[in-house]
């Protein structure tokens, strides 16, 4: 986990390689607004929905056979751009 803000490791574990990144989502505490990016290889729906209602974001590739579709969409000033 990266501080954007001063571009420090704020939290790093580390693991012998025979850890599956994808069990590291069971152990990390997700920050309210927290932004966390993660390949297609961490679709794991229940895990995804467990950060929701942690109230943390995610950004994840999707996989091809993904269902999804948008809920709702936020109103942009487009004057301003996105913040």
């Amino acid at each position: 986990m990266l501080d954007v803000k001063t571009e420090i490791p704020c939290y790093v574990h580390v693991t012998d390689g025979t850890v599956h990144e994808l069990n590291l989502l069971d152990i990390l505490a997700y920050k309210p607004n927290g932004f966390y990016i993660l390949d297609r290889g961490f679709v794991d729906y229940k895990r995804l929905y467990n950060m929701d209602q942690q109230k943390a974001w995610f950004v994840t590739l999707d996989k091809k056979k993904m269902k999804c579709r948008r809920i709702y969409s936020a109103k942009v000033d487009r004057t301003k751009g996105v913040l």
